[in-house]
């Protein structure tokens, strides 16, 4: 359930974002459409510049409604997943700060082995499989019975008499021991499921430990691919804005054309996207 809750609030919290990123660029679109047509009519530009222009813009506000349904379905889920009602009004904050944690493999790796629900199954079943090989060998083996009876009588006109004459009247002992018949070898045959099933046991341990060394080392690697990750998105998204602004200021001054200007501000809304994308990714 924490799982579920963890990934359902960051799936609402990037689609928060992600539609914070589609506004910056509808209003990106309004402003280049908006400065082309009044280029065309005063004859700077082609028509054809300011139409393309025009098609995204439109595409633009699709992403942007779209991203705005996107959210309340993840809104929705969210509301599912703690019981609350689907009316009920829910807001999360949307900051993506984030905190580098350092995570050493040797101790993730300790603390899954003692804390891993599989692992403690397998352990546990490797311990019933120890108690019936013990059980198996005593129900087979030898046996011996000791029994042994002895009765104290006292007699007297008073109670006080009773314990003052009190003497032994019977002391009997007697012992009784066991031994297995000639049976065929099916009694070894019993031994001999109860140990392989111990050795089974023992096997699969040494398997679900080392599937669970895997798992965490993996997970290991991808947190700090993560964390590498955030690093060359904010990179490329520092150089995407200073890109956008350069094309911008060209289209503007009549250096670039409109084509120039959108592959610009679509790397940036990308990479936008792919930054905001790699933060979430380290914290989940």
């Amino acid at each position: 359930l924490e799982t579920r809750v963890t990934n359902s609030y960051y799936n609402l919290l990037q689609g928060i974002r992600q539609m914070e990123i589609q506004q910056q660029r509808l209003e990106q679109s309004q402003s280049a459409l908006d400065l082309a047509q009044r280029k065309f009519e005063i004859g700077l530009i082609a028509e054809v510049e300011a139409l393309r222009l025009e098609v995204d813009k439109l595409r633009a506000e699709a992403e942007f409604a779209e991203a705005e349904t996107n959210i309340e379905s993840r809104r929705d889920e969210l509301r599912q997943i703690l019981g609350l009602d689907m009316a009920a009004p829910l807001d999360i904050g949307t900051a993506v700060d984030y905190e580098v944690i350092a995570v050493h493999e040797a101790t993730a790796v300790a603390v899954g082995l003692s804390r891993r629900t599989d692992m403690k199954n397998v352990i546990i079943g490797r311990q019933l499989n120890e108690i019936a090989l013990q059980i198996t060998q005593q129900r087979i083996g030898p046996s011996a019975i000791v029994n042994a009876r002895a009765n104290v009588t006292g007699r007297g006109p008073e109670f006080d008499d009773v314990s003052s004459s009190l003497e032994r009247s019977l002391l009997s002992a007697s012992v009784r021991i066991n031994l297995p018949l000639v049976d065929g070898g099916q009694q070894r045959a019993t031994l001999r499921r109860a140990e392989i099933d111990l050795e089974r046991s023992q096997l699969t341990v040494e398997q679900v430990r080392q599937q669970v060394i895997l798992e965490i080392r993996e997970a290991v690697r991808s947190v700090h691919e993560a964390e590498r990750q955030i690093g060359l998105r904010k990179a490329a998204l520092d150089v995407a804005e200073r890109t956008f602004e350069v094309e911008q200021s060209r289209f503007e001054l009549g250096l670039a054309d409109s084509q120039e200007l959108l592959d610009a501000q679509t790397n940036l809304t990308q990479s936008r996207t792919e930054a905001l994308a790699a933060v979430v990714s380290y914290q989940r």
